[in-house]
């Protein structure tokens, strides 16, 4: 008869209580799993590299060519040649476009040292205010020469042409400048969202720029 009676309670309050202990126990495991894979993705997001790619086109603009950049060719003198070449078209050239020229000053402050763009650019654009100059003539940079000093500065010297607004050639100037540059690789994705133009993470930290020749040439 105890047998029986036991059998009766195990069978209607103990198997179910039982079953219910195993349910919490799975749905536990299930929620610590959930919670692991959801911190371990937080890590890797953090943790997201930029990658930067050699991509070579032919003369259609099609990729013949895909390679992943290593990190010793960051600093190559070809790349920061192309940087610095880029850097004194934007911050010299002059156009008619405002906005346009807007968005070059706003990329070469992007890359520029807190000392560059305070002791140098500034006073530079506040002497030599291109949009007033854009009002009566465009300048043309025509790179000529690169040499590299050291690790981190950089000789460069260029053709500065200017047009009046009809198109006409009416001055040619040779100009120079020195560059120190420092190189910070993008750590993460945010960085390169923040300064899609910079991915090798060049920037200026220190600049000065001048007339070789103090006779220019006029053309009339």
């Amino acid at each position: 008869m105890y047998k029986q009676v036991k059998q009766e309670w195990l069978e209607q309050f103990a198997e179910p209580v039982i079953a219910k202990r195993n349910w919490q126990i799975v749905s536990g495991s299930l929620i610590l799993v959930v919670l692991l894979l959801g911190v371990n993705n937080y890590i890797l997001i953090n943790k997201a590299q930029v990658i930067p790619y050699i991509v070579e086109v032919d003369h259609l603009g099609r990729a013949q060519f895909v390679d992943k950049l290593q990190s010793s060719n960051i600093v190559d003198e070809t790349v920061i040649r192309a940087f610095l070449y880029r850097y004194i078209d934007l911050a010299r050239s002059v156009i008619t476009d405002d906005l346009v020229m807007k968005k070059n000053f706003s990329e070469v402050y992007s890359v520029s040292g807190i000392n560059v763009q305070n002791n140098f650019l500034n006073g530079y654009y506040s002497a030599h205010d291109p949009f007033k100059i854009a009002q009566e003539r465009t300048l043309q940079i025509i790179p000529s020469s690169f040499l590299k000093q050291s690790d981190r500065s950089f000789l460069m010297e260029w053709k500065e042409v200017a047009r009046d607004l009809s198109g006409k050639i009416v001055k040619e100037e040779q100009w120079q400048a020195w560059f120190e540059v420092a190189v910070i690789p993008p750590k993460d994705a945010s960085i390169l969202e923040k300064y899609p133009l910079n991915p090798f993470g060049i920037y200026v930290n220190r600049l000065s720029w001048s007339q070789i020749d103090a006779t220019s040439k006029e053309k009339i």
